[in-house]
């Protein structure tokens, strides 16, 4: 599983970060920080 972390500074925007987590919580539900 890639590191949430790493994912967001990769796209260096919040955007990303929400975009990676939408699949992630449809499958996995998972209180965002």
């Amino acid at each position: 599983m890639v590191d949430p972390n790493k994912k967001c500074h990769s796209g260096t925007s919040s955007m990303t970060k929400t975009r990676w987590w939408i699949p992630i919580r449809n499958v996995i539900p998972v209180p965002l920080p």
